[in-house]
Order: structure tokens, then C-alpha cells, then sequence
């Protein structure tokens, strides 16, 4: 799960997202442009989130490189198309390509993006929270 824009900070011009996939948690740090209008920005990271884990990425590799792509992409905004976001201009000044696959790298690479993670410690009492039940009904194929 992947909660966007969970807090903005102006003055820090940063905005943080929450990341879980039930067992572990990350906050991720991005840029923010509050002067530009960004329409589209939800898009693009929807599509990329997609898009890096169709190429074998990982959820949280995904959300990591999705972040600095969308925050690239605001920070192309241009007149074109009613003030919104400019994801093949980002693309072509940055290629991510090869990265979505090692968390660790994915995480190096997007500190150059100015995209920070930090793990959201769990005590022991915590355990997984995330709970899977057996389906209540079989689907029988034949």
C-alpha cells in the first residue's frame, strides 16, 4: 500500500508518502513544487508505480523510483496542456532503467532525485499486520 502525499511540508519544500507491504514500513521523502499547478502528477505516478513492476521491479522499488519520476515530472510542468506534468521530458534527462530491481540500489538511485527513504521501526509486539485468510471459495477450473 502506498499512501502519497501523507504530509507536505512548504517550507522544507518536501512531501512524504507512507509505504507498506505489511511487514515492513518506509517513509518516503520527495520534493515539492508548490508553484506549479502539477495536473496530471497523480497519473504518472499511478502509471509508473505500474510500470516499474510489470519490468520486475519490486512494490517498494516501484514506489521509490515512481516518486522521483513524478517529482521530475513537476518539476517539467510546462503551458503545453493546461500546466501539467512533462513525464517524457523527466524520462529523457533521466534513465531509470536497470534499477527497479535491488531495493538498495533503487534506494541510491533515487538520493540522487532527492528522494529519501527511511524505515519506520516496528517493536516486537507489532509483528506483521498485514493478515492473509485462505479463500472461502475455490475456483475449479476443467
Amino acid at each position: 500500500m502506498i499512501i502519497t502525499s501523507f504530509s507536505r511540508d512548504p517550507e522544507k519544500h518536501r512531501t512524504t508518502s507512507l509505504f507498506t507491504n505489511g511487514y515492513y514500513y518506509h517513509r518516503i521523502d520527495g520534493p515539492f513544487f508548490p508553484r506549479y499547478p502539477a495536473h496530471g502528477a497523480g497519473d504518472v505516478f499511478a502509471a509508473s508505480v505500474a510500470a516499474f513492476m510489470a519490468l520486475g521491479g519490486s512494490p517498494f522499488a516501484a514506489a521509490l523510483l515512481s516518486t522521483a519520476l513524478t517529482s521530475r515530472a513537476v518539476a517539467n510542468t510546462t503551458n503545453y496542456a493546461g500546466a501539467s506534468v512533462d513525464p517524457i521530458a523527466a524520462l529523457a534527462k533521466w534513465n531509470p532503467m536497470g534499477y527497479q530491481v535491488d531495493d538498495d540500489r533503487t534506494m541510491r538511485f533515487c538520493e540522487r532525485s532527492n528522494v529519501d527513504t527511511e524505515a519506520i521501526k516496528t517493536t516486537a509486539a507489532d509483528g506483521p499486520r498485514l493478515k492473509f485468510a485462505p479463500p472461502k471459495h475455490k475456483i475449479i477450473y476443467g
